[in-house]
């Protein structure tokens, strides 16, 4: 994906970025596969890519990842229900009857759980990760809004046990689903 990149937009050298970005990249490549259009248009919702911050584009390429639509994208679609919104903390209103557009194939849970983490979690992780590496945020920038009911994924003493086996089968379905993917588009 990187090289992909770095072919087709001009002026994007991944070596000119912290790890934070290798790493949302890596990660859109695991989970989109590396012919996916999410990052170009990530960059495309930007203008282009003109060398913006790289908190800007890791926020950009994160909405693009996360992308809700209200028509069904592929012929095979699950619609997002109030209910699958609630088990997550995700607020019903945002979400409910939407299509996570790249994960649209998927149970409503499954895009829930999967737009909650890349809407807030990993895109929260990425930031994160770019401010250990000395970057600054960018002022004036849509920040970080923690949802209601804490983070998918957050293993406390009082989770219990079939919380975290379902968390493990989520990531592991989309983990798979990027793999078959990524060997169907490679055939």
């Amino acid at each position: 994906m990187v090289a992909k990149l770095e072919k087709n937009v001009p002026g994007f050298d991944i070596d000119n970025y912290t790890i934070a970005l290798k790493n949302v990249i890596w990660s859109r490549a695991v989970q989109n596969g590396v012919n996916s259009d999410v990052i170009t248009k990530a960059f495309e919702s930007l203008g282009g890519f003109n060398n913006q911050p790289e908190d800007v584009l890791i926020k950009a390429i994160y909405a693009r990842a996360s992308y809700l639509v209200d028509y069904p994208p592929e012929l095979i679609a699950q619609k997002i229900t109030a209910s699958s919104a609630e088990k997550y903390g995700i607020d019903p209103a945002a979400v409910e009857g939407k299509y996570l557009y790249y994960f649209c194939r998927n149970s409503s849970d499954v895009q829930v759980a999967v737009y909650k983490r890349l809407a807030i979690t990993e895109r929260q992780e990425a930031l994160d990760m770019y401010v250990a590496a000395g970057g600054v945020l960018t002022p004036g920038e849509p920040t970080y809004v923690p949802p209601q009911s804490g983070r998918l994924g957050q293993i406390t003493a009082d989770t219990n046990i079939f919380s975290i086996i379902f968390q493990l089968c989520v990531y592991f379905v989309e983990v798979m689903v990027g793999f078959i993917t990524n060997l169907i588009i490679g055939m």
